[in-house]
């Protein structure tokens, strides 16, 4: 969603991942377009995991941190929890902000404009841009 990225930021928009690690459930309905790896098992970010000795959610969460944007994670393990804050102690290069980037597959884990289809609106309910 690069086009409303820019205009929120062009317009001092705060930006707010909700849900920014995608989860597991959205690739068992169908959600990820058949893509079926889901970001945390992306070789990609795996790679970058190991590089920085951090999880593969922790380099999701401070990709999107150093791009400016607040992040809301869900977790109900304490661990987890606290990994989730500690994202503070390292810095993506830019070479792996831009290809963490290029991963974009123009996905949705959850998107409003799909599961509303089914609340009696036809074309959903777009919200994006």
């Amino acid at each position: 969603q690069q086009s409303l990225v820019a205009f929120c930021q062009q317009e001092g928009i705060a930006l707010t991942g909700f849900s920014p690690l995608g989860a597991s459930s959205y690739i068992q309905l169908g959600m990820d377009k058949g893509e079926g790896v889901g970001v945390l098992n992306h070789p990609t970010i795996k790679a970058l995991a190991e590089k920085y000795n951090h999880s593969p959610a922790q380099i999701c969460l401070r990709w999107a941190t150093q791009r400016g944007y607040a992040v809301i994670p869900k977790s109900t393990h304490e661990t987890r929890l606290r990994d989730n804050i500690n994202i503070f102690d390292f810095t993506l290069s830019d070479e792996d902000m831009r290809s963490i980037a290029a991963l974009d597959r123009k996905l949705r884990y959850n998107d409003p404009g799909d599961f509303c289809k089914g609340m009696g609106l036809p074309n959903g309910y777009p919200i994006y841009a």
